[in-house]
């Protein structure tokens, strides 16, 4: 079997790097941006006592960019950011690796009292607060941050 191999490691990067030069130029980022692991965010889900607790990472952040909505027994965060295209007095943007688009999580968490739900963004870190309830109602409620 015949197979074509440059010489050292820094050839190969090289060559990769010519063969997505396309798609950077025509996406105008580096080729982080195509890492999925970039369009979610972590979350951590307690029940401790008499309610859940939601943690999620979201460092860079504003509360106006972030949405919180529980329907249905299901809490949906989403976070959404626009980065502006910046222009630079000398040469162009070779490598982006902020994200830039939304990204969404939703949580299965039942039997929640509505009227409770209380969230805070403190230092990149949403903190939501979701106290029990006995009910088998279903309904909707957008959950502002404070």
């Amino acid at each position: 079997m015949f197979e074509i191999r440059p010489k050292r490691d820094d050839e190969r990067v090289d060559l990769l790097n010519r063969m997505f030069q396309p798609v950077n130029e025509l996406l105008g980022q580096g080729a982080s941006a195509i890492d999925s692991r970039l369009a979610t965010f972590k979350a951590d889900v307690k029940k401790i006592d008499n309610k859940y607790i939601v943690e999620a990472e979201l460092p860079g952040y504003k509360k106006d960019e972030i949405s919180i909505n529980y329907d249905d027994s299901y809490l949906t965060i989403s976070a959404k950011k626009e980065t502006e295209d910046e222009i630079e007095e000398e040469g162009k943007v070779i490598r982006r690796e902020r994200y830039s688009g939304e990204a969404v999580r939703s949580f299965y968490v039942s039997g929640v009292d509505k009227d409770a739900i209380h969230a805070e963004l403190t230092d990149g870190l949403l903190h939501i607060e979701l106290p029990i309830k006995e009910s088998d109602e279903r309904y909707s409620k957008r959950i502002e941050i404070k």
